[in-house]
């Protein structure tokens, strides 16, 4: 008090509670919807990383080294790039709270820099070699990502109605963002544009459109007997490239 930093919020719950990690991060992530359709933000980052290690604590007494201390302590399985993801998301609660007057200095970030290797060609023969190494059930959705050239969200979101191999057109209505498995619907009102399948395709598809009904997922998961989720595209590719390596 004799420094003039009395601060009564301190002291009084109700208003102490304001500033608690967990209430301020609730709603940062309310406020950053855009961020979580397009699969940018997960919650998982909160339920398994910040509140985890930042709960219960008063956003105002938060400094560098509780930054790099939770950097340090988040776990090294992880992709560079995941971490990376992961820094940057609270880097931008931090940044919100400095802009909202929660907090008047802002901790210093670790700075993660990705190594951006230039993207390795795969050449028809090898790309040929790699589909015969997978399972032969999973087949069709990597084949479908080989020649079609649409991300991984989107093949896995098709839906029968979508697709019209007969006249060898399909509509891109919906995506799945990241590992949510929340499938996102075009917004209403936006014009879907018919896309051209690539010929190749066309009889894989009709095969797997057969005798189903429009509402069914075009790539079905022959574990789960549903949609493939992000995890389930990854293990199967892992497992491949170890084959191959």
């Amino acid at each position: 008090m004799d420094d003039h930093t009395f601060d009564p919020t301190r002291y009084c719950k109700a208003d102490s509670k304001v500033f608690l990690f967990e209430t301020r991060v609730e709603a940062w992530y309310r406020s950053k919807q855009a961020e979580v359709d397009k699969g940018n933000l997960s919650p998982r980052y909160i339920d398994n990383f910040y509140l985890p290690f930042f709960k219960d604590m008063d956003v105002r007494d938060i400094k560098t080294f509780h930054i790099q201390g939770f950097y340090e302590w988040l776990p090294s399985d992880r992709s560079l790039k995941y971490l990376k993801n992961v820094i940057d998301a609270l880097e931008n609660l931090f940044n919100t709270l400095i802009m909202l007057d929660y907090i008047s200095q802002k901790p210093s970030f670790p700075s993660i820099v990705l190594d951006r290797k230039a993207p390795r060609w795969v050449d028809r023969s090898s790309q040929l070699n790699i589909l015969q190494a997978i399972p032969e059930k999973d087949r069709p959705i990597f084949t479908f990502l080989a020649f079609q050239g649409i991300g991984p969200g989107e093949a896995r979101a098709l839906k029968v109605k979508d697709l019209d191999p007969e006249s060898g057109v399909m509509l891109i209505s919906g995506t799945f963002s990241g590992s949510s498995n929340i499938l996102r619907e075009r917004v209403k009102g936006k014009v879907v544009r018919p896309r051209a399948m690539n010929p190749i395709l066309i009889p894989v598809l009709k095969e797997q459109v057969r005798n189903k009904h429009p509402e069914a997922w075009v790539f079905t998961n022959p574990r789960t007997g549903t949609f493939y989720s992000e995890s389930a595209i990854k293990r199967i590719w892992q497992k491949v490239k170890e084959k191959l390596d």
